[in-house]
């Protein structure tokens, strides 16, 4: 599989890989893990949400939990 140069990554993108997991953003590793909840979620916030796909979280101890870029396969019948 090939992965992603995390150069191209968007300064926006890597600030939310950064500062992990939020109110307005979450990280999935795969297209089918969107749930109808997470949409819905978001879709009820005043500034909507992200959900960056292709992302885990990284192990952490305390404070925020920045994501890893670990990409995901992605064919025609994926979305």
């Amino acid at each position: 599989m090939e992965t992603q140069d995390s150069r191209k990554i968007s300064e926006e993108s890597r600030a939310f890989l950064k500062n992990g997991i939020g109110q307005n953003v979450d990280f999935k590793q795969t297209p089918d893990a969107i749930s109808m909840v997470d949409l819905v979620s978001f879709a009820n916030t005043d500034s909507g949400g992200w959900i960056l796909v292709g992302v885990t979280e990284k192990d952490c101890e305390d404070g925020p939990c920045p994501g890893k870029v670990t990409g995901c396969p992605v064919n025609r019948d994926t979305v």
